[in-house]
């Protein structure tokens, strides 16, 4: 997923004023500006009347269809640079995933006619784009990757699994986090330029969904198998910490970071449903009730504003400040899984 600060905050100039009483001058506090939101996109997917997925973005609510329905396809992550729209997935060609990204509604085929593969996330750079995911390549196993303005590097070279799930450049630094497994557990890690780093010890399954790099510190965000249920939770700079209290199976999905406030999104696990979730600093908003399954996939933060993208029932949905807005319309279903703000 897109992992930058897009939040612009601007300070007015600090003010002088007098005092009536003593003549003595006092400098008032900085005030704070809300940016103002521009374009709000989304990515996802929608089912047709054939059951198959169609992958399409939301700009603004207007909706863009990347791919005809013949086949399946979703769009997994979107980011926007100089106008251009961004957006990373896959589609079934027949008889495997393809990887691809598509620029203002232009594929670009990533893997070969050989191999299998996914795009998770996106993130453009000046003229270069970097695609994180993984693929299948001569055997049944994934292998974590991303391109560079299409040409492959592997991130993982062992026999088992491993998948790229977000992608973030930082300076001259290229951050990717996922997993990797062993024969039977998977390890939650990230790699910079390469050089991977775990964050589990290999006995309880964990996994990685995102990554976020604030003033050289490193976050990341997923979940670790507790033996008994699935734990929420992100790290910093290596130290876990729990989100969810690991009596009901719960995923985090997506991090953000801004000033010292930290803001992640995900789901719990309920006895009939899924319940879309954030915390802030640890302390959790529910966004859907007990009974409509739901999921959080992704946020922004805009000044105070908290967005959040995923799904509620049949429906694609924003949250703003919890206050639903739902993209698609009709009866069938369809998921949002990334969000891009741009700012004037």
């Amino acid at each position: 997923m897109k992992i930058i600060t897009k939040t612009i905050t601007f300070f007015l100039l600090a003010l002088i004023i007098s005092c009536s009483k003593d003549d003595n001058n006092v400098q008032a506090p900085p005030v704070t500006l809300q940016p103002t939101v521009k374009d709000i996109y989304v990515c996802g997917f929608e089912f047709n009347g054939a059951r198959n997925m169609v992958a399409k973005f939301w700009k603004n609510g207007i909706v863009t269809n990347l791919t005809n329905g013949s086949q399946n396809a979703s769009s997994n992550d979107i980011y926007v640079s100089n106008n251009d729209v961004y957006v990373a997935g896959y589609e079934f060609d027949g008889t495997k995933n393809v990887a691809k990204y598509w620029k203002n509604g232009v594929a670009t085929v990533l893997t070969n006619s050989t191999s299998t593969g996914v795009a998770n996330a996106i993130m453009v750079v000046g003229s270069n784009i970097y695609v994180a995911g993984y693929i299948i390549s001569g055997g049944s196993e994934t292998k974590a990757c991303y391109w560079i303005n299409g040409v492959l590097v592997l991130l993982s070279s062992t026999s088992f699994e491993s998948s790229a799930n977000s992608i973030l450049i930082n300076g001259s630094d290229v951050y990717a986090a996922g997993y990797n497994s062993t024969i039977s557990i998977d390890i939650a890690k990230y790699w910079k330029n390469g050089s991977e780093t775990s964050l589990t010890n290999g006995t309880r399954n964990a996994s990685l969904f995102d990554i976020f790099v604030q003033n050289n510190d490193v976050y990341v965000t997923g979940f670790e198998w507790n033996s008994t249920k699935i734990v929420a939770k992100y790290w910093k700079n290596g130290n876990p910490v729990d989100l969810s209290d690991g009596t009901k199976d719960s995923i985090s999905l997506a991090i953000k970071v801004t000033g010292d406030d930290v803001y992640v999104c995900g789901y719990e696990v309920l006895a009939i449903s899924t319940q879309a979730v954030y915390w802030k600093n640890g302390v959790r908003t529910n966004l859907t009730n007990s009974t409509s399954s739901g999921i959080a996939s992704d946020l922004e933060i805009i000044g105070s504003d908290i967005y959040v993208v995923g799904y509620e029932g049949t429906k694609a949905i924003i949250w703003k400040n919890g206050a639903a807005t739902i993209l698609n319309e009709g009866s069938f279903e369809a998921r949002a899984k990334s969000i891009f703000i741009s700012t004037n």
